[in-house]
């Protein structure tokens, strides 16, 4: 094995990481913190256990967020080079960059309206019946399937580069 194989491997292993620290805190935060915090959401949405678990996961994010893009380009640039790469290599290839543009400007815009603190604090609200006309998901439920997307993608394009 060569020093360069050793190194996008390394790169891949990071790259993947990063993926599941964000989607893994994703589902930890749907399927256990905001059913934990259901007591201090019903009361308010901005507490300070809420802001200060916000502020850490969202320098997780932006953190997942750099490494993924400079992992990304990277295996990208690495992959598309190769004799491997296939058209329905490149197709598969380019809606996982589609979605992972879209999961980023959605972790943008959370981040940036404050929308985090108010998703961590909106546990009564998802428990209000929905108007027919609001059938989207949460947007914390809308980054975990996205990312869960982007992972099942990330497998298939394992699958065609062999």
């Amino acid at each position: 094995m060569t020093a360069g194989a050793v190194l996008l491997a390394v790169i891949s292993w990071v790259h993947l990481l990063a993926a599941v620290a964000w989607i893994g805190g994703g589902l930890f935060y749907l399927l256990v913190l905001r059913p934990a915090l259901s007591q201090e959401a019903l009361g308010q949405s901005g507490g300070p256990l809420t802001r200060a678990v916000a502020e850490q996961f969202r320098g997780a994010v932006e953190l997942a967020i750099v490494v993924l893009l400079v992992t990304g380009a990277i295996l990208t640039f690495q992959r598309l080079t190769a004799p491997q790469a296939t058209a329905a290599y490149a197709l598969v290839l380019g809606i996982k960059i589609a979605l992972s543009v879209a999961l980023f400007g959605l972790a943008y815009w959370l981040g940036r309206r404050g929308a985090v603190e108010r998703l961590l604090g909106a546990r009564a609200a998802d428990a209000a019946p929905r108007s027919p006309r609001r059938r989207l998901p949460s947007p914390a439920t809308a980054t975990v399937l996205l990312g869960a997307a982007i992972l099942l993608l990330a497998e298939l394009l394992r699958l065609l580069f062999r």
